[in-house]
């Protein structure tokens, strides 16, 4: 039930919404040919489970393109760390836009393919305290941005009214979302800005225990923030993560049940309507380790987790 000092919070959000597509090629029979008949040839064995492979490797050498489709139900793969950032990014929808901090300024790294790397960092220019780990959060359209200042730990909010555009100057967001005595902190914004998950913690605690709120969006800002049903417990919750749909919830707690090691790991939790509590609780043991995880973004089509390690930002594909 703590923060490790050198990890603040914050993570963005940028969904589009989960995609499925299957395919099938059917092919004509072959015209009949005048030859004796031949014996039948024996029956090809199963094909062999596809392997995972492990690659050493930086994605950004041209070595990864996106999964297009996949099974939500299945697992993550290997994770790949991504060249090209310092610090906790979240993504645009097409992925080529990382929206990322390296503990003295944020902004925005551009890539020209997801098997490139990123590009040095453009910096918006905000005055405010930063942290390597806790990345600002955009909507899908790109024009809303959410971020934690953290001399206030208080969130502030800037939009612009286009995407090719300069963000205009941040606010900070009203009281039903920054609580006095509290710190606010890992803002995910879902795709459609319909909503606002972040980690809120008391100030006056040493060990920095939390939960995970939500607040919704209405018509003139954001209604009062509340708890996440079914995921915080009495260890620490944060780095939420969240589906476009709002059906799938990914985060980073130090709880040691469900397997969990102590440190910070990564879970997942499901629920059937935006109205139910979350419910299906586990660990995401493939992607767990040693040290801290924390899960920053997902794809739109939920195949690709993007998450930080220590200091390395990695993608897993399922």
């Amino acid at each position: 039930m703590r923060i490790n000092s050198g990890w603040g919070s914050g993570l963005v959000a940028m969904m589009a919404g989960a995609t499925a597509m299957a395919c099938s090629v059917t092919y004509g029979e072959a015209p009949a040919a005048d030859v004796a008949p031949q014996e039948e040839a024996p029956a090809a064995p199963p094909p062999e489970p596809d392997a995972k492979p492990v690659p050493d490797t930086e994605v950004g050498a041209g070595e990864l393109a996106p999964v297009s489709t996949c099974d939500a139900a299945k697992p993550f793969g290997s994770p790949h760390r991504l060249g090209g950032l310092d610090g906790s990014a979240r993504f645009s929808s097409d992925e080529l836009r990382a929206y990322t901090s390296n503990g003295l300024t944020f902004g925005v790294a551009r890539r020209r393919s997801v098997a490139d790397a990123f590009a040095a960092l453009e910096p918006f220019g905000f005055p405010v305290q930063l942290h390597a780990t806790d990345a600002p959060t955009a909507s899908g359209d790109e024009r809303t941005l959410v971020f934690t200042d953290y001399s206030s730990h208080r969130l502030l909010l800037a939009t612009r009214d286009d995407a090719g555009e300069a963000f205009l100057p941040a606010l900070v967001l009203d009281g039903g979302i920054n609580a006095p005595a509290w710190g606010q902190i890992d803002p995910y914004l879902v795709a459609d800005g319909s909503a606002l998950y972040f980690h809120r913690y008391p100030l006056t605690s040493e060990t920095f225990e939390g939960d995970i709120f939500v607040a919704a969006r209405k018509q003139d800002g954001f209604a009062d923030a509340v708890p996440v049903e079914g995921i915080n417990t009495f260890a620490e919750e944060l780095s939420p993560v969240v589906t476009p749909d709002g059906l799938t919830i990914f985060w980073a707690s130090d709880r040691t049940d469900l397997y969990g090691k102590g440190m910070l790991d990564i879970y997942v939790a499901t629920r059937t309507s935006k109205d139910a509590a979350f419910t299906n609780v586990r660990n995401v043991a493939e992607l767990n380790a040693d040290g801290d995880e924390r899960p920053t973004w997902i794809s739109p089509d939920a195949c690709r987790l993007y998450f930080l390690k220590d200091d390395a930002v990695l993608v897993a594909s399922r």
